[in-house]
């Protein structure tokens, strides 16, 4: 999941971070976050994944978020 600076902060917590200091979100804040992306994009997984096997994706930001997706 591609996660900005003031994003990955806001999401850390002591019980989130491994000791080599590698975020490790839950999956509540997994789901969370891809909420977010697919609602910036302005499209739904099933309309990326349909754009991504035409290979033609809408927009710049629906292109970004298919490659963000887990």
């Amino acid at each position: 999941m591609c996660m900005d600076a003031t994003q990955l902060s806001h999401l850390q917590d002591a019980d989130s971070a491994v000791e080599d200091g590698v975020y490790c979100p839950s999956p509540e804040q997994l789901k969370a976050a891809e909420e977010r992306l697919l609602e910036k994009c302005g499209f739904s997984r099933e309309e990326l994944e349909e754009q991504a096997r035409q290979g033609k994706f809408k927009t710049e930001a629906a292109k970004r978020a298919w490659f963000c997706l887990p």
